[in-house]
């Protein structure tokens, strides 16, 4: 709800401890966004976590310890940091690209393979990195691979519809009922 991480490498196992709420990884930096991310990461950072002095002492908001901020002299200044100091992210969207959709246009096709194959190796080409291990490898190709077989053909563009089991459930029903209901006419005759 409103602690977001946007991970610069491996090695953040404190968001993996109980005792942090055991976070988790639920999405990544596509296209060219990155510049993005890359500029709030270059920001100066400031404590803003809270300890006490009690005995022994207790930090709450950890979270906040490096809490990347416009200006980190007008947050000294102010002995505060507030909205108008830091970055604010003013919405989130899920978006549904099918997995091996490299190229983000909504069908997995002979286009994303290139992206993959132009990006093979890379560490830094989220987009083609379909498996999420943080390297477009052997498996990103399965990846694409196998969703590029579910297409209902080469260059078609459009994915092959999979109905949702309970749709599949009503039209058996349906097409059982109209059944019995021509079984029972040609009784009558």
């Amino acid at each position: 709800t409103s602690e977001w991480f946007i991970t610069l490498n491996d090695r953040n196992t404190f968001l993996d401890q109980p005792a942090n709420n055991q976070f988790t990884v639920f999405g990544r930096v596509i296209r060219n966004t990155m510049t993005v991310v890359d500029t709030i990461a270059h920001l100066g950072r400031v404590n803003a976590s809270v300890t006490t002095n009690t005995q022994p002492p207790q930090t709450f908001n950890g979270a906040f310890n490096e809490v990347p901020v416009l200006n980190v002299s007008t947050v000294q200044a102010k002995h505060d940091v507030d909205n108008t100091d830091v970055v604010l992210m003013n919405d989130a969207i899920v978006l549904n690209y099918p997995k091996g959709d490299y190229n983000f246009d909504g069908k997995v096709d002979v286009n994303d393979y290139n992206v993959w194959k132009t990006n093979f190796g890379s560490t830094t080409a989220a987009e083609a990195d379909g498996n999420g291990n943080g390297k477009v490898d052997d498996a990103d190709y399965t990846v694409w691979r196998d969703s590029f077989g579910q297409m209902s053909g080469p260059g078609s563009g459009a994915a092959a519809a999979v109905p949702e089991p309970a749709s599949v459930l009503l039209f058996v029903m349906a097409a059982a009922m109209l059944l019995v209901s021509r079984i029972r006419r040609s009784r009558e005759w």
